[in-house]
């Protein structure tokens, strides 16, 4: 008969940050910010650069600066639209003769725009164009001081590529941070998907692991796991046989997450479809080995302990596929229950040997897997399985023998301790009663 088990809940490990909001202006605010601000600085500049023979600044001038500034509403979606036009206004304002103020703010913006949103080459000509023509028309045409004229064309063709250079850094910046909020979406997509699986692939180790343990008359049966991630390659399982002998199995799986996991699944589904059919624990091993071989990735391979119980005489036969060897203990001490045999699923043709061995009253059997001999304390030392023999010797007989096994670890990693591979236990413990019952049945019958 199977009795409900007991669980042990792992607390969980996320943390969740909650971002925090910085306010941002609206679009709109900035916007008009800015345009009032360019209007601004190009009337200023109007009104301060009279020259002899030109035209008195008047409404049509400022106008023309103004609209230049307007321009700026649409440079998100034309920036080069609006580069155009604060050009065609520049040539518009400069042919009515007003007066030559220094094209810095009205020219500077757009060409900025542009560089930082488009290919260089417009941004480029505008400024050789703006530089090249006022310096052959002052050299040629109307000439001036030559250094006075190069010096101008300097300072303006300067102040260009330093406004064009600016808008090639954000672009790139841009992009750069584009790159970055794609690589995130990406792996926000991926974590997802992982998550996905991983809750596919816990759903199918829940449904796997036993969850109940087997109530025999005069035995006594405790099983424990956790796992080092959210899914794990351990696992432990009970099959009732048809002579009434129980199998008892607990192996692991290499590597961790939903691989293992679904390697795991499948042995166990192996073991209790043919431990019943073929009986022999070695049997069992060689024929699930065979079907491990051509159906496991060549990186992975499963270390297996299978157990028959008979629990009316006590006798076991076990064979082992490279998993950690269980412990007896009796009245006399703690023994190895050695068996050999390779890890499944890594070559075909494998024989397991098989050991037999009587569990006399007051002894009981430790299965384990490797996570806890091979857990690490703070300073890197292991737990080890000399520590984890002394467990199984000084465990008091009114005690449960996993309880001092995790609290022993507990002990020896201390409360920082993170947990690097999956822990699997299992106790069968004989009844002192059963001794003494099965006497008192012999005499009852000489008597009679």
């Amino acid at each position: 008969m199977l009795t409900p088990m007991r669980t042990r809940a792992r607390p969980p490990g996320s943390i969740i940050r909650r971002p925090t909001w910085i306010p941002r202006p609206p679009s709109w605010a900035v916007d008009i910010a800015l345009v009032v601000v360019v209007a601004a600085a190009i009337c200023i500049s109007i009104s301060v650069a009279p020259e002899p023979d030109s035209r008195e600044p008047d409404a049509t001038a400022y106008g023309l600066g103004i609209t230049m500034a307007l321009l700026l509403f649409f440079r998100k979606r034309w920036p080069l639209g609006v580069l155009l036009g604060t050009v065609l206004c520049l040539n518009f304002y400069y042919g009515m003769d007003y007066p030559g103020f220094f094209p810095a703010i009205p020219l500077a913006v757009p060409l900025y725009l542009t560089a930082s949103a488009r290919s260089l080459g417009w941004p480029v000509g505008f400024a050789a164009l703006w530089v090249a023509f006022p310096l052959v028309y002052r050299l040629l045409i109307e000439p001036e001081p030559v250094l006075t004229v190069l010096n101008d064309s300097l300072r303006d063709g300067a102040f260009f590529g330093a406004v064009i250079l600016l808008g090639v850094v954000v672009r790139s910046r841009r992009a750069y941070s584009a790159e970055v909020a794609g690589r995130l979406q990406r792996a926000e997509a991926e974590r997802e998907r992982v998550a996905k699986e991983m809750k596919v692939a816990r759903l199918v180790q829940d449904q796997f692991l036993p969850t109940v343990l087997p109530d025999l008359p005069g035995w006594a049966v405790s099983a424990y796991y956790r796992s080092a991630r959210e899914v794990g390659g351990d696992f432990y399982d009970f099959t009732e046989m048809p002579d009434g002998r129980i199998g008892v199995a607990v192996g692991d799986v290499t590597d961790k997450g939903a691989p293992a996991a679904m390697v795991m699944a499948t042995t166990q589904g192996l073991l209790r479809a043919d431990a019943p059919r073929l009986v022999s624990p070695s049997a069992v091993l060689g024929r699930v080995n065979e079907v491990l071989v051509s159906n496991t990735p060549e990186s992975m391979f499963v270390t297996c302990l299978f157990i028959l119980l008979d629990t009316a005489t006590g006798r076991i036969q076990a064979a082992n596929a490279g998993h950690s060897l269980p412990y007896l203990s009796t009245t006399d001490g703690v023994m190895e229950l050695r068996a050999t045999g390779m890890p499944l699923g890594l070559m075909q043709g494998i024989t397991y040997e098989e050991v037999e061995t009587v569990l006399p009253p007051r002894s009981r059997l430790l299965l384990h897997s490797d996570g806890l001999a091979e857990a690490h304390n703070g300073d890197r030392e292991m737990f080890g399985l000399p520590r984890l023999i002394k467990v199984v010797e000084n465990c008091p007989r009114s005690d449960n023998l996993i309880d001092a096994a995790l609290a022993e670890l507990d002990r020896f990693v201390g409360p920082e301790w993170e947990q690097e591979d999956d822990i699997t236990l299992v106790t069968v413990e004989r009844s002192p009663t059963e001794q003494f019952a099965r006497g008192l049945a012999e005499d009852v019958a000489e008597a009679g």
